[in-house]
């Protein structure tokens, strides 16, 4: 499988494996599995208009702990740096972002760095700078 652990630092500390939504809460799994440990976790999203999302991680304690938020996919990373935003207020250790679709239409990216994002992991599925975890061989899998 494609293996977005793979660009993660050895030296987590004492890891969270966060989800956006309870519905991606398998990919913070996978993640999770292929990294080897950590505890994992997800935000609740209340959407309360078009644009308007609230976002309240569950109640994991994150202090001095490294964070890694697996997404499916980064669009505009509004939604992603108020969740790392909300992360930061609870004295987060590190914070890194892994996506299967890095997108990341517009500021995206300056966005999430300025959230306080050390670093973003995400497949070949679209060519970004990001994309440093290659898609081929679960593809081939299939074949």
């Amino acid at each position: 499988s494609s293996d977005l652990s793979n660009p993660l630092p050895e030296d987590l500390a004492d890891p969270v494996f966060l989800s956006p939504d309870a519905g991606a809460v398998a990919l913070a799994e996978t993640v999770r599995d292929t990294y080897g440990e950590g505890e994992i976790d997800y935000f609740e999203k209340v959407r309360h208009s078009g644009t308007e999302v609230e976002i309240s991680p569950s109640d994991v304690d994150v202090t001095d702990r490294d964070v890694v938020v697996t997404d499916d996919i980064i669009a505009t990373g509004s939604t992603m740096s108020e969740a790392v935003g909300v992360l930061q207020d609870r004295g987060v250790g590190r914070v890194f972002v892994t996506c299967v679709h890095p997108l990341l239409a517009s500021n995206a990216v300056t966005k999430l760095a300025r959230a306080g994002v050390e670093a973003i992991y995400g497949t070949d599925t679209i060519e970004r700078q990001q994309s440093t975890v290659s898609v081929a061989p679960a593809i081939a899998e299939h074949l």
